[in-house]
């Protein structure tokens, strides 16, 4: 037994040719079809086509590496060098121009002349 796809025709009638052809032969709104010229869905010589309906599978995805921890943040600074001094003493020469001008009042430059030195 065979299985064959008849596409959009509509059989109106078969017929079985006898002698060396033996092919099977349909009438259709497009004529006499042979079975030969439709495709085979089951049967002798069927070789089921390679399965397509398939996703495809998911591309690998690109994780990063999670990133290192800030170091923390440190409430005392280490002891200044030679340099850090300078850049102290010439912080507190600004502060001092920004009293003198009355841009600081004397409570904010002692606050924060406390805090420079205490960097020391």
């Amino acid at each position: 037994m065979s299985l064959f796809d008849t596409q959009d025709h509509n059989i109106g009638g078969v017929s079985q040719q006898q002698g060396g052809g033996s092919s099977l032969t349909f009438s259709s709104q497009y004529g006499t079809i042979s079975t030969l010229s439709l495709p085979l869905i089951f049967g002798s010589g069927f070789r089921p086509a390679a399965e397509t309906n398939f996703a495809a599978p998911p591309a690998p995805q690109f994780i990063p590496a999670p990133a290192p921890a800030p170091a923390p943040l440190q409430t005392r600074s280490a002891p200044a060098s030679a340099q850090g001094h300078a850049d102290l003493l010439a912080l507190l020469e600004k502060l001092g121009q920004l009293r003198d001008a009355g841009i600081l009042t004397p409570d904010e430059f002692n606050a924060k002349k406390t805090d420079l030195l205490s960097r020391l």
